[in-house]
């Protein structure tokens, strides 16, 4: 007997043994293992194919024809059958590097083992017994788990190998290798050694939003309160950068890790100073999904720590509406929580210069994002979190926008908010030269203790044209904005709370100033004011020339309210600033214009200021 192949293997292996003197008869030839007869499978004079059989143990092998008997010299060993286990690899390394895989079963046939890491195939193994196995990192290798393959199955490390610069891996000790689950439980970790760089490893599958917390985070050795965070992907490239401060509150920083590409991640924690050891609790967790918000029904927001959670609304192109995230408490008490809103279709990302948030508003107790004009139909994503990952509970409310469309007709519109901080949108259409005056009456606050609401107008492009604020206690509880002489096109009117808790109700009128009739001296005429109706009056006069306006038998409501009468010379466009003269009385008063500046028409508007009713009688005297 000269040899046999394989040299182990399990019942029923098939052996091939060379030597001479066999007979081609396989039923002459008597093979058997360490004294356990195996069944001849073929022969012939130099070789025999044998099975190993059943209950065979390790020991040499012998081979009888004709009496005589050959015995090798070598032992066939049996192996388990076992599959491979792994009990540890290398944590981190760097392209050429060498991989320490320890376990047990790892070469029950040497040519057969075969070894992958992230799925690909490790070529350069240098060394291999069944309870280790080396191979060397080659240039294409990215991190991913280690998977070892033998004739008896497979396994796959439980912790993943880094593959990191070698300016990063040079740094970091085994000790200090820390691999992490996104299951939001806070694992113990620290670097060890004065300026030691530290390294958590996690997986994510394809598309994943994660969140990194870091909090608790403690550094000895010098006064620093800083530690930097590199987090590698898959193939060894930076994909967020985060520096991380133990002033923070609960010395916590997050870093948001959102839809990641499939494979092995490696966060580097590096100290400020060569002096420093950190130690922190790490926290990985995948953002959580809330509920489809509805108009008008609080979501309960509860960010337990590391957590951020998405919620979803859905609205159409050109819609308006409000999202009042209220309630705000948090652990350590005064941080802000904030809110992203991504429209339909956007792939979100949180930070950088690639931030693509179509609107963000934060609240530390309560506040209100108005969203007017929806550029896209379809389901909008708002996410809530606070930026050091600390824990916190609010609610968030979506609310239908309140809009409408007024007509210069008149007549009057309610409106009514249903949201705290949620503001109220008015369009109307104008004609070059128009002038109209806008009244918000009967204004009606309710939540926090306000008397307040602001009303602006805005030209289509952005302009604001008028801005005033107006008031529960003015009479009517209102106010009127006088829009004079305005380009044609299409206005928006905002009218918003004082405060993120109130909700508001009012009646909006908009109407043309009325024209009145040419004054003749002498003759009285009538004023008679509806709410939100300006009246204007003409009269002509002379260069140089004096004349008399007499306001009297002025009623109002309520009562006791100013009359005024803004005089404005021939030719001039009427402003709110521009008048030659000024006159106003509760009951009756005369205003004697003397030396008037130019011949021609002169105007004489009649207004209350907060759009109220009222009556009165307007006199022209030539002197």
């Amino acid at each position: 007997m000269f040899a046999f192949a394989p040299t182990h293997g399990v019942a029923g292996t098939q052996v091939t043994i060379q030597g001479q003197g066999f007979s081609s008869n396989a039923a002459s030839d008597t093979v058997s293992f360490n004294g356990a007869t195996a069944t001849v499978l073929s022969a012939s004079s130099n070789q025999l194919m044998v099975g190993v059989p059943g209950g065979a143990t390790t020991g040499p092998i012998s081979v009888t024809v004709g009496g005589q008997t050959a015995t090798s010299a070598q032992s066939f060993v049996m192996d388990t059958g076992d599959a491979p286990t792994i009990t540890a690899v290398t944590p981190v390394v760097a392209v050429g590097g060498t991989v320490t895989v320890s376990g047990t079963n790892l070469a029950p046939f040497a040519a057969d083992t075969t070894a992958q890491m992230a799925g690909l195939n490790m070529t350069g193994i240098s060394s291999l017994s069944n309870t280790q196995l080396q191979y060397l990192v080659p240039s294409n290798a990215i991190s991913g788990h280690v998977a070892v393959q033998t004739l008896y199955g497979s396994a796959t490390s439980a912790t993943p190998v880094a593959v990191l610069p070698s300016s990063v891996a040079g740094e970091v000790a085994s000790s200090s290798v820390t691999y992490i689950t996104a299951n939001g439980s806070a694992t113990a970790f620290n670097t060890g050694a004065a300026g030691q760089y530290g390294v958590l490893t996690f997986d994510a599958a394809q598309g994943a939003n994660l969140e990194l917390t870091l909090n608790g985070i403690t550094i000895t050795g010098t006064s620093s309160t800083e530690i930097g965070v590199n987090v590698y992907g898959p193939t060894g490239s930076v994909v967020m950068t985060y520096d991380c401060y133990s002033t923070s509150p609960a010395a916590s920083c997050r870093i948001p890790l959102w839809n990641l590409p499939a494979g092995t991640y490696a966060a580097v924690i590096s100290p400020q100073y060569a002096g420093d050891t950190i130690s922190l609790n790490a926290i990985l967790a995948a953002d959580t999904t809330g509920p489809a918000l509805t108009a008008n029904t609080p979501a309960t927001v509860n960010l337990a720590a590391g957590e951020v959670e998405r919620l979803t609304f859905t609205a159409n192109a050109g819609d308006t509406v409000a999202l009042q995230l209220a309630g705000v408490s948090t652990t350590p008490s005064g941080q802000a929580m904030y809110v992203q809103i991504y429209t339909p279709g956007t792939l979100p990302v949180p930070t950088g210069s690639g931030a693509n948030a179509y609107a963000t508003f934060s609240a530390t107790s309560a506040s209100t994002a108005n969203l007017t004009n929806l550029p896209s139909s379809g389901t909008y994503i708002a996410v809530v979190s606070i930026i050091p990952g600390t824990p916190g509970s609010a609610h968030l409310t979506l609310a239908a926008g309140v809009t409408g469309t007024a007509p210069a007709t008149g007549a009057s519109q309610s409106y009514q908010t249903s949201d705290g901080g949620q503001n109220a949108y008015l369009t109307f259409t104008a004609n070059q030269g128009d002038n109209l005056e806008l009244t918000i009456n009967g204004i009606q606050i309710a939540g926090q203790s306000s008397t307040e609401v602001g009303v602006n107008v805005y030209e289509a492009n952005g302009t604001n044209v008028a801005s005033q604020g107006c008031y529960t206690t003015s009479p009517g509880a209102g106010c009127r904005l006088a829009l004079w002489n305005l380009a044609s096109g299409t206005y928006t009117v905002i009218v918003s709370p004082q405060y993120p808790t109130n909700t508001i109700g009012f009646n909006a009128i908009l109407e043309p100033d009325t024209i009145g009739p040419a004054l003749v001296a002498s003759a009285p005429a009538t004023v008679n004011l509806a709410a939100g109706e300006v009246e204007r009056f003409t009269f002509n006069a002379s260069a140089g020339g004096t004349v008399a306006l007499q306001l009297s038998g002025v009623t109002t409501t309520p009562a006791g309210q100013n009359m005024y009468v803004q005089v404005y010379a021939p030719g001039v466009v009427p402003t709110a600033s521009n008048n030659l003269a000024l006159i106003y009385t509760s009951s009756s008063t005369t205003s004697n214009l003397q030396n008037l500046p130019a011949t021609g028409t002169y105007t004489a508007i009649v207004s209350l200021i907060p759009g109220t009713p009222g009556n009165a009688q307007l006199t022209l005297t030539s002197q």
